[in-house]
């Protein structure tokens, strides 16, 4: 099952407890500057980390849209029109990729045309690039599979790219929940004795 990521409810209550625990074990205006940087700026942090689930659609969009732009092109050369090729490619793709390929179908299928079909991806990693060349074509008349053709170097680019740095961004991923976990046992060790040796004795 998918990690659904931190809400805000729970990332605002682990760093409210993290923050009354560096307070208490910090004690004074030292701990309760720790409590409040703790407490306000951490939830932010994961609230705004990408969930496994996000994660995994956005590189399941972003990998297939070279493919699915090279199939749509091969069609159109073919003679085959764009709306008969598209829910062939969605079912041969599948996955997220393939519901966003069918999420258009359906709009086509509802009256819109195929250029304002598209716009519902037009956002999306990925697929976006082909959404936007299916406008880029009903503007200015340009030959789609022209057009997909090229569209599809370019994907490939963006989806190396954005491998790359998902090997880059893996390492801040696995950072940020390691550190959470050694901060009380830092905190017990290296802070307190440092704080508890400047305050005199009675």
């Amino acid at each position: 099952m998918d990690d659904p990521g931190p809400t805000a409810r729970t990332a605002r209550l682990a760093c409210a407890g993290a923050g009354v625990a560096a307070w208490q074990l910090l004690g004074g205006p030292i701990g309760l500057v720790a409590g409040l940087g703790l407490a306000l700026l951490l939830p932010l942090v994961l609230v705004g980390m990408e969930s496994t689930a996000q994660r995994r659609r956005r590189v399941a969009l972003v990998r297939t849209a070279p493919m699915v732009a090279d199939l749509l092109s091969a069609a159109l050369v073919a003679g085959v029109p764009l709306e008969v090729a598209l829910p062939v490619v969605a079912d041969a793709v599948g996955g997220p990729t393939g519901d966003a390929l069918w999420a258009v179908q359906r709009r086509i299928d509802l009256g819109q045309s195929t250029a304002q079909a598209w716009l519902i991806l037009a956002d999306q990693p990925g697929v976006g690039g082909i959404a936007r060349t299916v406008g880029r074509s009903a503007r200015t008349g340009a030959p789609l599979a022209d057009l997909l053709a090229r569209a599809a170097e370019d994907l490939r680019s963006d989806a190396t790219e954005a491998a790359l740095a998902d090997v880059r961004a893996a390492s801040v991923r696995t950072t940020v929940p390691v550190g959470l976990c050694l901060l009380p046992a830092f905190v017990l060790l290296g802070v307190a004795p440092v704080v508890g040796g400047l305050v005199p004795l009675p």
